[in-house]
Parts: C-alpha cells; structure tokens; sequence
C-alpha cells in the first residue's frame, strides 16, 4: 500500500514540475495551491457546525475524528462553563480550541509550530472566532528564554505534531530523530500573564509530546485560579508521568479520571 501512494505522489510530482516549466505554469500551479487550502470539511455536533480547512491527508483526519479520536476531551471541554477562559497548550490545528469557542469559552491558543499555525489562524478565520480565540506562536516551557527548538522531520507538515522546544524529547521520553534545530523564544505561562490583556486561565489543556511537566512548573504561579486541567502523559515515559503527579498533588490537584489509549499515551483530568 505503502508503495502505490509513493508512486501516486511521485507522478503527481512529475506532473507539479512539468507544469511549471509551461507558459503560465508557474500560475496554475498557484491556482491548484489556492484551490486546495480552500478545501474544507464541516463536522456537526446537535449545537453547532465546525469548519476546517484540510490541505492534506493529516488534517483531514484530525478534523474528521473530532469526536472519535478523544471523546474524554470533548467530554471535558463541553462541561467548561461558558465565558471560562481556557489555555489550549499545543493546540495543532485547533480542532479542540475551535470546538471550546464555538460553545461559549474563551481560547488562548498555544502552538508554536510554523506549519500549524497557518492552519489554525485560518480555521480561526473560517469559523468566525477572531473576537473569542487568541493565539500564543511561541513554545511554553519552565522559564522565559532563548531556546532551540527541534522540529522533526517526518512530521514538518500541516497537522504535524513531535515537535519539542528547550529539550529534544519525544513524547515517549526518547530523543527525536534527527531533528531539524531552530532557535525561538520559549515564555513561561506565568511570564506570559504578565503582559497586558492576556486573560489567566480557568482550565488548562496540555499536550506538548513529552514537554508537559516543563509546562506546569512555568505555571506554578497560574494554577492559584486554575479549576480544571487536562494533561497528556505516556507511560513509557515515567519520569513525565511521575512527575506531572507528584507536581499536581503538590499544588492541591486530585486525579479525577485517566484515559488509556492502545499507544500507551493517557489523557489525565486533574481537579481541586
């Protein structure tokens, strides 16, 4: 199977190329690119409809398993109250930020991903949530500094995820493989609310693939006035999943439920 989709995208390719070295080649290739981000898919729930934007095969599948891939998290963000205010850590695409803001709650939305961002802006725009959602294009960690972040290869695409920023670190705990190295600011949340018109959050949703106890320990300060958080951990990486518990139950938080995917990977909810 492998081997006739790289035959397919190979003469696709061919064709790209060949394309472009005809007169106005250059624009009909501009034309095809247009005409592929104007793609979308519209998924509907018994409220409301929910628009992406799906230029590949990657984003068409998180926007078409909204409700399949995670239903824990669906779950936990329709039960958010409305006009909350929810951090959206690792947001992607914005699959979960479009769906919290579209029920009533207020998004600050946290991906630093190059790739991802054009894609959340856009899905922003398409469901008309510019007034509801806010969008944080830096990497958070346990401090405010100059960082390297490594992107890997295999996923530098629109709805790529495994990225990591200030540690190479997968989300099972093991080194990336041959990442590609860039340097970028990483905030800290609480250094993050210390800048204007920057709403604290009532909930927080993280999933940073390996980074998610770099995250809490740089909200220390923040989790005061937080009701709610839903994490991701992996079992495989001990050290994180050790480490975000202890990290909780020291600021005051109870397991409230754990959900165990077949990958190893587990959505926690933590509440006071």
């Amino acid at each position: 199977m492998k081997y006739y989709l790289f035959l397919i995208s190979y003469i696709l390719y061919f064709i790209y190329l060949s394309i472009n070295i005809l007169p106005f080649g250059k624009k009909a290739n501009s034309l095809t690119l247009d005409w592929i981000f104007k793609r979308k898919l519209v998924v509907k729930d018994a409220n409301y409809e929910y628009k992406f934007h799906i230029p590949n095969w990657l984003t068409y599948y998180r926007a078409k398993s909204i409700f399949d891939k995670e239903p824990e998290t669906i779950k936990w963000l329709g039960q958010i109250p409305k006009n909350s205010v929810l951090w959206d850590i690792g947001s992607n695409i914005g699959i979960f930020t479009v769906y919290a803001a579209k029920n009533g709650v207020t998004v600050v939305s946290v991906e630093p991903s190059f790739t991802n961002l054009e894609i959340l802006h856009r899905n922003i725009i398409l469901n008309e949530l510019n007034e509801f959602v806010s969008i944080i294009p830096f990497g958070l960690g346990n401090r405010t500094s100059l960082e390297t972040y490594f992107l890997s290869m295999s996923n530098l695409t629109w709805g790529g995820a495994h990225n990591s920023v200030g540690i190479n670190v997968g989300y099972d705990g093991k080194p990336l493989t041959n990442p590609v190295e860039v340097k970028g600011i990483v905030y800290s949340v609480d250094d993050l609310l210390k800048l204007e018109n920057i709403k604290k959050p009532n909930y927080l949703k993280i999933d940073v693939d390996g980074l998610e106890l770099q995250v809490l320990k740089g909200a220390a300060n923040t989790l005061l006035g937080v009701t709610s958080i839903l994490v991701e951990v992996d079992r495989d990486f001990l050290q994180q999943k050790e480490g975000v518990t202890s990290f909780l139950k020291l600021n005051g938080f109870k397991l409230a439920s754990e959900t165990l995917d077949i990958h190893g990977t587990s959505n926690q909810i933590w509440g006071k």
